[in-house]
């Protein structure tokens, strides 16, 4: 066997087929789970990958190589992960109203964006500062008894870089300066000579 190979690899290839172990909430697995096992159904046909849930919360996942296996643990700890206060999430827009937008900032939870908190400038209207589809930093503001999740766009604004929920630094999303605000031109008087003007 030495003639073959030496000594034993220090990681697999990979394109190896391998298994993964991790552990999650008990009172989550059912988000993993689904209505009727829709949602585990849906990441073993996304991903090619075995999924077995424990009662304890143990979820074991086999996949035919490195990426789809991390691609799966990634999507079972993003159904169990829980919204944290004053985080930065990366979220999609999936809903416009009239007083603010729908988030989506984990996969099956979203929160609100109030329209005073979606810029650092006065909003008119939602839809002149975003739309449908679009991704945008927020930060986790409030959670009320309801456990409905608070957004702030406006307090995402603050600092050069934040973490996103997947742990990836992401620069400062631009801001978008309002209409209203032009260059005031100077309509002073000028002053004698050598003088500034009033």
């Amino acid at each position: 066997m030495s003639k073959v190979i030496a000594a034993s690899r220090p990681q697999l290839s990979p394109h190896a087929p391998r298994m993964y172990k991790m552990h999650i909430n008990p009172a989550k697995i059912g988000a993993v789970i689904g209505p009727g096992g829709k949602t585990i159904r849906a990441i073993i046909d996304e991903y090619k990958v075995t999924v077995d849930v424990e009662d304890d919360g143990s979820v074991v996942i086999g996949a035919a190589s490195e990426e789809s296996a991390q691609k799966a643990m990634a999507r079972v700890e993003g159904l169990t992960e829980e919204v944290q206060l004053g985080k930065i999430y990366t979220g999609k827009v999936i809903r416009l109203l009239k007083y603010g937008v729908l988030v989506e900032i984990l996969p099956g939870k979203d929160g609100m964006v109030h329209i005073t908190e979606l810029a650092d400038h006065p909003v008119d209207s939602v839809e002149n500062e975003v739309k449908i589809g679009d991704q945008i930093m927020v930060k986790a503001i409030e959670i009320d008894r309801l456990g409905r999740i608070n957004l702030s766009r406006r307090a995402a604004f603050d600092g050069s870089s934040q973490t996103s929920e997947a742990g990836r630094t992401l620069p400062q999303e631009p801001r978008r300066p309002h209409p209203s605000e032009r260059p005031v031109p100077f309509r002073g008087r000028p002053g004698p000579p050598g003088k500034p003007g009033s």
